[in-house]
């Protein structure tokens, strides 16, 4: 028998009201919790995902610099033309470069290399959703497959994103 550590203000057990034994257990896990290949039968256990974490970037500039970059080696350079109508400083070309770990982000000029809008750029600024997924979904609007893999990179995250917490 394995015993799972599992923080129990995030558990909720519902029993049967008849022999008192366990019915349904859930708890909030992350996308990539390991729970399913730890039990026998992986196809009875139900498994839900929801998204209910709000963001907002509000300073695209401030926010780029501070993001932590998952291959701080890799040498990228992208010119993000974001459509923001609720914060106008954020509306325009943004030139994002990085380099030694370092994000160098400043106002671009010329033709963007991926064209998105602010609502856009929330998930994909914590990893939620992948610029690659994006543009399947016409979100971002990218010159050339090199611009997506390279938007890729940028925006992707050692772990995916989770809050416990729901609002």
């Amino acid at each position: 028998m394995a015993f799972i550590r599992v923080d129990p203000v995030q558990v909720q057990v519902r029993t049967d009201w008849f022999t008192g034994r366990p019915r349904e257990i859930t708890w909030g896990a992350p996308p990539d919790d390991p729970f399913l290949s730890l039990v026998e039968d992986a196809t009875k256990v139900k498994v839900e995902e929801w998204y209910d974490a709000m963001l907002r970037v509000c300073d695209v500039a401030a926010a780029l610099r501070l993001r932590p970059l998952a291959d701080p080696e890799r040498k990228l350079a992208l010119t993000l033309q974001v459509h923001d109508t609720a914060a106008p400083w954020n509306d325009g070309c943004w030139r994002v470069e990085t380099a030694d770990g370092l994000v160098q982000v400043e106002p671009g000029t010329g033709e963007p290399d991926m064209t998105l809008a602010a609502t856009t750029l929330a998930p994909l600024f914590n990893g939620f959703l992948a610029p690659s997924a994006a543009a399947l979904a016409g979100l971002v609007q990218p010159r050339n497959e090199e611009v997506l893999a390279s938007a890729d990179a940028l925006f992707a995250t050692l772990y995916p994103p989770f809050c416990a917490d729901g609002f």
